[in-house]
């Protein structure tokens, strides 16, 4: 995390500020859970795809968790990768 608290540049290039050992840990973590949950921010601005990539024998993992976004005005866009990824998506409008 940069000294003003955030994890992207004024540009909005960033950097991963974790391992490849943490990252294929938080895979693990979506395997073995039941749903992730993001709000409508972390979709526009990060666009993620919120699934498990922890593929135990080099395939395609076929358990995903659901994926939850929380959006209290719809904002979320139809072309978010959320939507083009295996799974179950969740909206949370309010």
């Amino acid at each position: 995390m940069s000294i003003d608290g955030k994890i992207a540049a004024r540009t909005g290039d960033s950097k991963w500020i974790s391992s490849d050992e943490s990252r294929r840990y938080v895979h693990f973590l979506r395997y073995t859970t039941d749903a992730v949950m993001a709000g409508v921010n972390t979709v526009l601005i990060d666009d993620p795809q919120l699934t498990s990539r922890a593929s135990f024998r080099g395939g395609v993992t076929k358990k995903q968790p659901l994926r939850v976004i929380v959006d209290a005005s719809g904002r979320t866009p139809v072309t978010a990768k959320i939507f083009n990824a295996p799974g179950q998506v969740l909206m949370v409008l309010g």
